[in-house]
């Protein structure tokens, strides 16, 4: 996936780590709602081995959009229609979230909700897994 700063993050390189994967968009409200928290949770779970992925499915004639959007963001933040295949598609619905084991195995995944997804139900899916998982450098963290 080619980062908005225009840097390649390859998913393969964070084997080892367990990712959250956020798909998301400029236009979805709900998404927007649960960005802070999600950087809250990328800021405090990144020396445990946690890696938080978000991935705008905006088209890319909104850039910018999504530029100013994430400019407050500490995690990488990429659009789709930039990225290579990834397994994953376009999610039917916004917001969605992926728990991915340090062994690349999605764990969880979080669709939409009308309470918006909660930093303790990330951290309830994340910490079992934090036990298996290897710490390692986040490569993703050298933004």
């Amino acid at each position: 996936m080619r980062q908005l700063d225009g840097r390649v993050l390859d998913l393969a390189t964070l084997h080892g780590r367990v990712v959250v994967l956020n798909f998301w968009a400029t236009w979805c409200p709900p998404c927007r709602d649960e960005l802070p928290m999600l950087d809250r949770f990328a800021q405090g779970f990144r020396s445990r081995g946690v890696t938080v992925v978000g991935v705008s499915i905006d088209d890319t004639r909104d850039r910018e959009e999504v530029m100013r959007v994430a400019e407050k963001l500490t995690y990488p933040i990429g659009l789709q229609a930039e990225a290579s295949a990834d397994g994953f598609g376009v999610p039917g619905a916004l917001p969605m979230t992926y728990v991915i084991d340090g062994d690349g195995v999605v764990r969880a995944r979080f669709a939409p909700r009308r309470s918006g997804l909660k930093e303790t139900d990330l951290a309830s899916c994340v910490e079992p897994l934090l036990v298996q998982a290897p710490k390692r450098d986040d490569p993703a963290s050298s933004q």
